[in-house]
This record gives C-alpha cells, structure tokens and sequence, in this order.
C-alpha cells in the first residue's frame, strides 16, 4: 500500500520575479500599502513645504504699513532688552512682538523721503494697535523730531 505524499504547494511568479503561494496575500499587500502611505506623506509634505516657503517670501518681501510710537529709556534707566544688552535711546533699534528677536528691519516714511534699517532688541509694544515702538535713534534718521513723533503710520520690510 502506497502512502499518499502531499503534493508540494504550487508557487505563482511574481512581476518583480519573486515567487509566492498562491494563499500568501500580507507580504505584497503591506509593501504596497506602505508604500502608498510613504508617497502620499511625502506629496503632502512637498505641498505644505511649498505653502510655507512662499508665505515667508511673501511676509519679507512686500512691504507693509503699521502703526509705530517712539519709547525711551528714561522710564527705566539702564533696563536690559530680551536681547540682553541695555537699552539705548541712540541706537538704531526697535520692539516689536511680530518680527523675531535679532530680525533687521527697513523702516521708512510713508512719503518715501527716507528709510532706516533697524534691528529688534526688544520685546514690545505693549499698547493696543501698535506694531512697533521705536527708538530715538531710528527716530531721527528717519527725520522726524524726537519726542514730537508721537504715534504715527510707517512702512516697514524684513530685510
């Protein structure tokens, strides 16, 4: 009497060449899923990459108006900035909360007859409004009366 032997399982060639029973789905099933997640999250991340880069060339490149006021140190003398250093009225540098610590600024009259670059060293201003208080210094290169510059509108542009 002859046993019956199994008969070995019938292997199906792949495309890429590699073989497989013929009930085995996970193996290629999950490498392809993984790799459509893959792409699909590097498609995603391009775009929003994209978005993000021209949102930031388009926040430094135009210019734009805010309101300004000019701030002093004779409230607190010798008050240290958030840069560490103290706080000079005849500098040119400037508070503000919407550029980062560090950041130059071009600042300019609105009638265009002059411009100044400015970097912040301080954390400001704390008024409803205003964008950017200013000190004496950017003030006067900018060819308006110290004190008598009030609260006024100006363009400004990262540079």
């Amino acid at each position: 009497m002859r046993r019956a032997v199994p008969e070995p399982p019938r292997l199906r060639v792949l495309s890429a060449g590699r073989a497989r029973k013929p009930g085995m789905r996970g193996e290629t099933l999950l490498a392809g899923v993984a790799f459509g997640a893959i792409a699909w999250a590097l498609v995603v991340g391009a775009i929003l990459l994209v978005l993000w880069l021209s949102r930031v060339a388009g926040a430094t490149s135009s210019s734009s108006t805010a309101i300004a006021s000019v701030y002093t140190s004779s409230s607190a003398p010798g008050r240290m900035a958030c840069t560490g250093e103290r706080v000079d009225d005849g500098a040119r540098t400037f508070a503000s909360l919407i550029v980062p610590c560090g950041a130059r600024v071009r600042f300019c009259r609105l009638d265009g007859r002059r411009c100044v670059i400015a970097r912040r060293t301080d954390s400001g201003p704390f008024v409803a409004g205003r964008s950017f208080d200013l000190t004496l210094g950017v003030v006067d290169a900018l060819g308006y009366a110290g004190l008598e510059f009030g609260v006024r509108a100006i363009r400004w542009e990262r540079v």
